[in-house]
C-alpha cells in the first residue's frame, strides 16, 4: 500500500537533524551525564543521589519533603538485614477467576508446542505437550481454558480420550474438560496430556499482516499479544499467571520466526524448522511469536534488536546507546539478570501498543524510533518487567498493580541514577508529575464504575481483566511505593526491602496480602519503620476509590516548571493579557528535552481553545508540525485541532494513516472527527485495513459515547500511560467524543414470535452478505447471534428448536449450547446476555463482519438495543452500608437475614428465589419484606412472582436504592446510546405472522417435535435433573414443553393401562400446544406494548435512519420470498449503504404494519386502561398502572391474599367468581332477607304473568 511507503519515511526519521524540534535532548541522554556511576559493591546500597530526602517537593524545588508524603524516622542507624535472609510467606492456595481451570487442584509445570505456520491461510496448527502437576488428590478429570480453537483430538498419557469442550463466552473462551486415569489422580502425580489443534480465524492473540503493511513488502508478518487471557486463543492452557511454566518449542514456518525464549542450539538446524526453549518460568500471557523478514543488530554484549531490514540501521541506532547499559544499572540496584539475554523487536507501524515485555523478546513500537533517542524510556520500562512481573509475578489480574507499579517504580528509580545525582532527582520527579496527569484522567474515567479505581479492582463473574487496564494501577501502584519507600525512612532502607522482594518471590506469583506480609517482616527488626507502616492507611490505599491519592504526593518540579512557565505565557497571550507585543523564540525550549515539550503542549491544550492563528504562530516559532517525535506531534495536533479549518486537520489525516499505536491513532482520530467528521471517516475507512483489528474496533466507536466519558480518555496521549498505551487498555467507553454525532457501526436483528422463521430469513441475509459483494456497502459477510434465552442451554435442541447444521448453512451462530443446566446456566441472565453479545459484536465489527441478532426473547433484545429503559442493578458494588438507611436500620433480624441471602453474586439470589418459588410461607415473607423496603415495587409484583420480588430486593440490597426509584432515574435521563450495541445503527426486522395461521401452524410444530423424539429429549434431561435441584421457573427447565412432559414422565409408572398412558400424553402435547400458542400471544404483546413505542421513542431522539423498524409479513409460507427475503435484503442494502429507506407502511403488508406498528399499544394493555400521560415517564406509569390491590372479598386466607391490577378492578367484580365470593360473606340474616326478596319478586313476576279471567259469580 502507498500508505506504507508513506509510513516509513515519517517513522523512520533521517539522520541529519537539525537543531529545530526534530531533535530535543534525550529523556535519558544529557551532555552533563558523562560515564555511568559505579554502585557499591557492598550488600546494602547507600546511594546519596537515589535517596528520597533529597527529592524536593512539589512546586517549591528543593525543599525536602512535607509529612503530607512521608513520615520521617528517628532511628536513621538501622541496618537492614541481609536481602536473601527474608523468606516469602507460605505459599496461599491459588485463585483466579479469570480461568476455567481449577488452579487449587492442579497446576502446569511445562508445555511443550510443535507449530506449524500456514502463511496464507492466516492459521497455526500442530500440538501442545503439557505435564500437569495434581495438587489435590482424587481428580478424575482437568480443565484447560481455549478460545476460538478448533481441536482435533486430546490424548492423556499416551491414550487417545473423549474431551468436552464448552461453546465459547466472550474473552474467557471455553472450558476444555480432560479425564485423567485413575493411575494418576494422586496428589503430586504428574498428568501428560497431547493436544492436537489448530487457531482460527477468530483468534484474539495474534495480528496478521499482509506483505503491502510491513516495510519491506516481500513476506508477511505475524506477532502475537497474549496479555491478558488471550494465549487461550494461541494454544489450549491454564492461562493464569497463578503458576510459572517452562515451555520449549519447535516451529515449522516458511518465514523465519522468533518467540519469546532462547535458540535452542541443542537442536540440529534445518531449514524452515526453528527450536526454542524457555528454562525460566514464566506466566502463560509471556508466550510470545514473531515472525517476518527481521535483521538482528546487536546492541550490547548480551541485547540486541531485530527489524525490518529497511529500519534496521536506524533501530539500531536509536537503541545502541542505551539497551546494555540500562541492562547494567538494572542488574547493580535489583538482582543479576536470570534470562541470559535482553532481546527485542521493532513491529511494523500496524502494531496498536507501545511495547509488551515478552521474555526474551520484547515487542515495540516504531513509533519509539524517532531520532532523538528521546523515548528510549519505554525499553526502560520493559527491561524492568525482567524482575516485576515475569520474574515475580501477579497471583491473578486482581493483583496486576504488583506488576506494573513495581515496574513503573523501578523504571523511574534507574531514570533518576542513569541521570547522575546532579540532575536525576528533577527527572525522576518530573517522570512522576507526567504520570499524575495520566492517573487523573484514568481516575476520572471509571468515575462511573469505581470499583476499577481501586488499586486492587473488583472484578464481576465474567468480566475481562483489560475492562479495567487503565494507568491506574502503573502509577498509583508507583506512587505507593514511593510513599512507602519515604515513610519507611527512604531509599537506603526501602531499597535493600526492594532487593529481598525480588529475592523470596523469585519465579513465583504473587498477591498483595503476601506481598505486605514480607514487607512487614522485613522491617519487623526496625520499631520505627514497623511503626510507620502499621499508621499507612492500607484500605485507602488498595480499595480506596475517588479521583485523588490518599496522601498529597509531592515530586521534584525543577523540569516541569520551565514547561509551565512557558505554557502560561502563551495562556495569557491566547486571553489578552500579555499585551500585543507578546515575544516568543526557539530559545524559549532550547535545552529541553521531548517530555517538557509534551508537557507544555498538555499544559497549553488544558487552557483555553487556542484559535488556527494562534495555533500557526506557535508552529512558526517551534516548528512543532515537523517534529519526528510522535508523542510531541501527537500533543501539538490535540492543540491545532480543536478548532475548525486550516492546513493541521490535513496533516493529522495524513500522518494518522501510518500510525497503528492506539495510543496514537485514537486521539488523532476522536480530535479529528470533531473538526472535520468527513475527512475523519474517509481517512479510516480508507485505511482501515492497515490498523490492528483491536484499534480498528476502538477507532470505530469514536463517534458512540458521550461527552462525560471522553473526558476521561484525553489522558491517554500521556507518553506515561502506560495503561493505555502498552496493553489492551480501557473498554469501549474510554473511546468516546464530546457531543452527539452520528453513530457508527450497523446491527441487524431479526424477531418475533416463536415458528415465524426468524432462523430462516437470519442465515439469508448472511448468505445473501457472503455472496453478493459489494451490494451491502463494505460488508462481505455476517455471523448470526442467538437471542433466545433457551437455546443458550446445552441439551433439548429439539424443544428449544435450535438451528441443525443444515440450516445454519456455515453461518458462523453465537450463544447457542454453551451452558450446563446443571452448573452456572441459572444465573444467566439478561445483564451476561448484553456482555457477551456486546463482545461478540465488537468482535465482529473488528473484522468487518455484520452482528445479526437473531431470536424471540424480546426482554433481552430490548435492553441490548435501549439499555436505559430496563433495570438492572446499576454500579452495584460490594461496600453499600445499609446501615446508614433509616429504613434497613428498622428491619428485624429475620428480615435482615432474608435480605442478605439476595446476594450480588447472583447465586444466593436464584436458591432464595427457587426455594420461594415452592414454598407460600417464604415467598409471602420476601413480599412483605419488600412492602417496608419498596412499597411501589411491593405493588407492582405478585408475592407469587418470587423472582422478581428477589431481583427488586436485590437492587435495593446492592445499592441501597429501591428499585422504584431506580426506575424513576433513568425515566428522567435522556435516551442515548450507552455502550456496545446500544451505539450502534440499528435495522430491526419484525417476523410477524397472522394470529389464527400462526396458532395452526405452532401446533404442527409441536406435532413435528414430538415425531423428530421430544420424548426422548425430555426423558434424558428429566434424568439428568434428578441430580439437583431445580424448579420449572429457572433455567432450562423453564422451556415450553419440558413441564409437561416431565409431569407425564413422572406420572407413568403409576399408570396402570396402556388407554391411560395414551391418555396422558395425549394431555402432555395439548398442554405443550397450549403454551406455546399463549407465549406466542406474549412475545406479540411485548413486542406491540414495548419494544415498538420503544423504537419510536428512540427515532425521536436519535438522527434519521439510525433506528429503523419494518414488519415482514411471514404468514403464507409460498409468498416468503415476495414479502420477506426479496423485502428484507432491499432494505438492508440500503441501510448500509445509507441509501434512502422505504416507508415502512408500504412494505410487505401495509395492513399489519399499520395496525402493529403505527396504531399504538393494544387496547387491554395496563398503559392504556390506565389512560396515562404519554410524556410522563414511562416506567413509573408501567408500576402505577400494574399496582395491585387486595380484593377483600376473594381472599378467604390472609396468607394467601387475592391480588387484582387496579386497572382491571371493574373487571374483576363483575367477574363470577368475584360475586359468588360476596354471596358466600353475606351473614345468615342478609341470605334469608334476600331470599325472601327473590321470592316476593318472582311471585310478582308471577302473579303479572297471569291472565285475567271475567268475574263468573255475578253471572250466576
Amino acid at each position: 500500500m502507498l500508505v506504507t511507503s508513506r509510513l516509513t519515511s515519517s517513522i523512520i526519521p533521517p539522520f541529519s537533524v537539525s537543531r529545530s524540534i526534530r531533535s530535543f535532548g534525550p529523556s535519558l541522554r544529557s551532555a552533563s551525564l558523562g560515564p555511568s556511576a559505579r554502585f557499591s559493591s557492598s550488600r546494602i546500597l547507600r546511594l546519596s543521589h537515589l535517596s528520597s530526602s533529597t527529592t524536593p517537593s512539589r512546586f517549591i524545588p528543593r525543599r525536602k519533603f512535607s509529612t503530607a508524603s512521608s513520615v520521617r524516622l528517628a532511628n536513621m542507624t538501622w541496618t537492614a538485614p541481609d536481602p536473601t535472609s527474608v523468606g516469602a510467606p507460605a505459599p496461599r492456595v491459588p485463585e483466579d477467576k479469570h480461568t476455567h481451570a481449577e488452579v487449587d487442584q492442579y497446576k502446569p509445570v511445562h508445555l511443550h508446542l510443535d507449530w506449524n505456520i500456514d502463511w496464507d491461510a492466516r492459521i497455526i496448527s500442530g500440538r501442545v505437550s503439557h505435564d500437569i502437576e495434581l495438587i489435590q488428590p482424587g481428580l478424575d478429570s482437568i480443565t484447560l481454558d481455549a478460545s476460538y480453537l478448533k481441536i482435533n483430538s486430546v490424548a492423556v498419557q499416551g491414550t487417545k480420550v473423549d474431551y468436552s469442550l464448552g461453546t465459547q463466552r466472550g474473552t474467557l473462551g471455553a472450558p476444555l474438560q480432560i479425564p485423567i486415569p485413575a493411575t494418576a489422580n494422586k496428589k503430586g502425580d504428574r498428568v501428560h496430556v497431547e493436544i492436537d489443534y489448530a487457531t482460527t480465524e477468530h483468534c484474539t492473540a495474534l495480528g496478521w499482516l499482509t506483505k503491502q503493511q510491513t516495510a519491506g513488502k516481500t513476506n508477511p508478518f505475524l506477532y502475537s499479544q497474549c496479555q491478558a487471557i488471550h494465549c487461550r486463543s494461541l494454544v489450549p492452557c491454564i492461562d493464569s499467571p497463578s503458576h510459572k511454566i517452562t515451555y520449549t518449542a519447535t516451529v515449522h514456518s516458511r518465514i523465519p520466526v522468533l518467540m519469546s525464549a532462547l535458540k535452542d542450539d541443542d537442536k540440529p538446524s534445518q531449514n524452515g524448522t526453528y527450536h526454542f526453549k524457555q528454562p525460566v518460568g514464566i506466566p502463560s500471557y509471556l508466550i510470545a511469536i514473531v515472525g517476518g523478514d527481521l535483521e538482528f543488530r546487536k546492541l550490547g554484549e548480551r541485547t540486541g534488536i531485530w527489524a525490518e531490514p529497511p529500519n534496521a540501521d536506524a533501530v539500531q541506532w536509536e537503541f545502541e546507546a542505551d539497551a546494555e547499559r540500562f541492562l547494567e544499572h538494572a542488574e547493580k540496584v535489583i538482582s543479576p539478570y536470570s534470562w541470559t539475554r535482553y532481546d527485542s523487536v521493532v513491529l511494523p507501524p500496524s502494531f496498536p501498543y507501545g511495547g509488551m515485555e515478552n521474555a526474551n523478546l520484547t515487542t515495540l513500537t516504531p513509533s519509539l524510533v524517532c531520532g532523538d533517542r528521546s523515548l528510549t524510556d519505554v525499553l526502560l520500562h520493559e527491561l524492568c518487567h525482567s524482575w516485576s512481573g515475569n520474574l515475580t509475578s501477579c497471583a491473578n489480574w486482581t493483583h496486576f498493580w504488583l506488576n506494573e507499579g513495581w515496574t513503573v517504580y523501578l523504571e523511574r528509580l534507574l531514570l533518576q541514577d542513569v541521570h547522575g545525582a546532579k540532575e536525576g532527582p528533577a527527572h525522576r520527579g518530573f517522570s512522576y508529575i507526567i504520570g499524575s496527569k495520566a492517573l487523573k484522567d484514568a481516575l476520572a474515567q471509571f468515575a462511573d464504575n469505581p470499583r476499577f479505581q481501586r488499586l486492587i479492582p473488583a472484578f464481576k463473574d465474567g468480566e475481562d481483566p483489560d475492562d479495567a487496564f487503565s494507568s491506574i494501577p502503573y502509577e498509583k501502584g508507583s506512587n505507593f511505593l514511593l510513599y512507602l519507600e519515604r515513610t519507611v525512612g527512604g531509599l537506603d532502607n526501602f531499597l535493600p526491602y526492594a532487593k529481598s522482594y525480588f529475592h523470596a518471590f523469585y519465579n513465583r506469583s504473587v498477591t498483595t496480602h503476601e506481598w505486605r506480609e514480607h514487607l512487614f517482616k522485613f522491617f519487623e527488626s526496625n520499631a520505627d519503620a514497623t511503626a510507620a507502616l502499621n499508621k499507612v492507611d492500607w484500605d485507602a490505599w488498595l480499595h480506596g476509590e475517588g479521583t485523588e491519592l490518599p496522601v498529597k504526593m509531592e515530586y521534584d518540579t525543577t523540569l516541569a516548571e520551565q514547561a509551565f512557565s512557558l505554557a502560561d505565557r502563551w495562556i495569557k497571550f491566547l486571553e489578552g493579557s500579555a499585551g500585543e507585543k507578546a515575544h516568543f523564540s526557539l530559545d524559549d525550549i532550547k535545552g529541553w528535552n521531548a517530555n517538557q515539550v509534551v508537557v507544555f503542549l498538555e499544559r497549553l491544550h488544558s487552557g483555553p481553545k487556542v484559535p488556527l492563528a494562534v495555533t500557526q504562530k506557535l508552529d512558526e516559532v517551534y516548528g512543532f508540525s515537523k517534529a519526528t517525535n510522535g508523542e510531541v506531534l501527537l500533543r501539538f495536533f490535540e492543540v491545532a485541532l480543536e478548532v475548525e479549518g486550516g492546513q493541521y486537520a490535513q496533516q493529522a489525516a495524513e500522518w494518522v494513516k501510518g500510525q497503528g499505536r492506539m495510543k496514537f491513532c485514537r486521539t488523532v482520530y476522536r480530535a479529528l472527527n470533531k473538526v472535520e467528521p468527513q475527512l475523519a471517516k474517509k481517512t479510516f475507512t480508507d485505511n482501515r485495513s492497515f490498523y490492528h483489528p483491536i484499534a480498528a474496533a476502538q477507532i470505530e466507536k469514536v463517534s458512540t459515547i458521550d461527552a462525560r466519558q471522553s473526558a476521561g480518555d484525553e489522558g491517554r496521549g500521556s507518553r506515561a500511560d502506560r495503561g493505555a498505551d502498552m496493553h489492551r487498555c480501557g473498554v469501549a467507553s474510554d473511546l468516546g467524543l464530546a457531543g452527539a454525532v452520528e453513530m457508527e457501526g450497523e446491527v441487524v436483528t431479526v424477531f418475533g414470535s416463536t415458528g415465524t422463521g426468524k432462523t430462516k430469513l437470519s442465515v439469508e441475509l448472511a448468505v445473501a452478505l457472503r455472496a453478493e459483494a459489494g451490494r451491502f456497502g463494505a460488508y462481505t459477510s455476517g455471523e448470526v447471534i442467538s437471542c433466545d434465552s433457551m437455546q443458550i442451554y446445552k441439551g433439548l435442541d429439539i424443544i428449544t428448536n435450535k438451528a441443525t447444521p443444515s440450516e445454519m448453512q456455515d453461518i458462523p451462530h453465537h450463544l447457542i449450547g454453551f451452558l450446563d443446566p446443571a452448573g452456572d446456566g441459572d444465573s444467566y441472565d439478561v445483564t451476561r446476555f448484553v456482555a457477551d453479545t456486546n463482545w461478540i459484536v465488537s468482535k465482529l465489527r473488528a473484522q468487518a463482519k455484520l452482528p445479526i441478532i437473531c431470536g424471540g426473547t424480546t426482554y433481552y433484545l430490548q435492553h441490548l438495543l435501549f439499555p436505559g429503559r430496563l433495570v438492572t442493578t446499576p454500579n452495584a458494588d460490594a461496600g453499600v452500608d445499609l446501615e446508614q438507611n433509616e429504613t434497613y436500620r428498622g428491619l428485624s433480624g429475620e428480615e435482615r437475614e432474608l435480605l442478605h441471602q439476595v446476594s450480588p453474586d447472583n447465586e444466593a439470589k436464584v436458591d432464595l428465589a427457587t426455594r420461594a418459588a415452592e414454598d407460600s410461607e417464604l415467598g409471602m415473607k420476601l413480599w412483605q419484606l419488600l412492602q417496608r423496603l419498596d412499597p411501589a415495587m411491593a405493588q407492582r409484583w405478585h408475592y407469587r412472582d418470587a423472582r422478581k420480588i428477589a431481583n427488586s430486593l436485590r437492587v435495593y440490597k446492592e445499592t441501597g436504592v429501591p428499585h422504584s426509584q431506580w426506575i424513576a432515574q433513568q425515566d428522567s435521563s435522556p435516551i442515548a446510546p450507552v455502550e456496545g450495541v446500544s451505539g450502534y445503527r440499528k435495522l430491526l426486522f419484525w417476523l410477524w405472522c397472522d394470529p389464527p395461521v400462526l396458532r395452526d401452524r405452532l401446533d404442527a410444530r409441536v406435532d413435528e417435535m414430538v415425531t423428530r423424539g421430544l420424548e426422548a429429549e425430555v426423558r434424558q434431561m428429566h434424568a439428568i435433573a434428578q441430580t439437583f435441584t431445580h424448579t420449572y421457573t429457572s433455567g432450562i427447565f423453564q422451556t415450553i414443553g419440558y413441564r409437561q412432559f416431565a409431569e407425564y414422565l413422572d406420572r407413568l409408572d403409576t399408570l396402570a393401562s396402556s388407554a391411560a398412558k395414551t391418555a396422558a400424553f395425549v394431555e402432555a402435547v395439548e398442554g405443550t400446544k397450549t403454551a406455546t400458542r399463549q407465549y406466542a400471544k406474549s412475545q406479540l404483546k411485548w413486542v406491540q406494548n414495548k419494544l415498538v413505542p420503544e423504537v419510536r421513542r428512540a427515532q425521536a431522539a436519535i438522527a434519521s435512519g439510525d433506528v429503523e423498524l419494518y414488519l415482514l409479513d411471514a404468514t403464507n409460507p409460498a409468498e416468503w420470498d415476495d414479502k420477506v427475503r426479496t423485502p428484507a435484503l432491499d432494505i438492508l442494502a440500503r441501510f448500509l449503504r445509507r441509501d434512502a429507506l422505504p416507508d415502512p407502511a408500504s412494505v410487505s403488508n401495509p395492513r399489519a404494519a399499520e395496525q402493529y406498528l403505527m396504531a399504538g399499544r393494544t387496547a387491554n394493555q395496563a398503559l392504556t386502561k390506565l389512560g396515562a400521560d404519554e410524556s410522563a415517564p414511562e416506567g413509573v406509569q408501567t408500576i402505577q398502572a400494574n399496582r395491585l390491590y387486595t380484593c377483600d372479598v376473594c381472599t378467604w386466607d390472609p396468607t394467601q391474599p387475592v391480588l387484582v391490577r387496579y386497572v382491571d378492578r371493574d373487571t374483576h367484580r363483575k367477574g363470577r367468581v368475584h360475586r359468588n365470593n360476596v354471596k358466600r360473606r353475606m351473614p345468615d340474616e342478609e341470605k334469608q332477607r334476600r331470599i325472601e326478596e327473590k321470592i316476593r319478586q318472582g311471585q310478582q313476576k308471577a302473579a303479572l304473568r297471569r291472565p285475567v279471567h271475567p268475574n263468573t259469580d255475578s253471572q250466576e
